[in-house]
């Protein structure tokens, strides 16, 4: 299961008013192509601030062992994964989470392809999200600050 189509009814609300949820995914490395996703994350933000009570995250079993590399980066073990569910399981309890929202991220790109190489990988049909990378926010309003922020 993928996205739900993006709403075009959001079109000249305030940004308070869209429904966005904030993502973030862990994996086993950095190679689209060969990683896999070990947790996904995220958090509804409408309104306001972040509400972790309206908060999404999941283990989920990569296939494969996770590098101690990676461990030292999001600190997610073999021993953390054993039991979750897979991709498979946890993206369409996610996808129907996540609803219409606009997701949003910092560096976004890299976990929409991971997630898109994942569903492929599965076989299971990819719809993008509507989604904003504030990393590109950030390289617009304040360039100075990318190499500051954590990718």
């Amino acid at each position: 299961m993928s996205f739900l189509a993006a709403d075009d009814s959001y079109a000249g609300l305030p940004l308070g008013a869209v429904p966005v949820v904030a993502m973030d995914t862990e994996t086993t490395g950095l190679d689209v192509a060969r990683d896999r996703v070990v947790e996904i994350a995220a958090v509804r933000l409408q309104g306001g601030p972040a509400d972790g009570a309206v908060s999404f995250a999941r283990l989920v079993d990569p296939g494969i062992p996770v590098p101690a590399s990676s461990t030292d980066i999001h600190g997610i073990t073999d021993d953390d994964l054993a039991g979750a569910e897979t991709f498979a399981q946890v993206m369409p309890a996610f996808a129907e989470w996540v609803g219409r929202s606009v997701v949003v991220g910092y560096a976004l790109g890299f976990d929409l392809a991971v997630l898109k190489a994942e569903h492929t990988r599965h076989g299971l049909r990819w719809t993008a999200p509507r989604s904003l990378d504030v990393r590109h926010l950030v390289q617009l309003v304040a360039p100075e600050q990318i190499g500051r922020a954590h990718v």
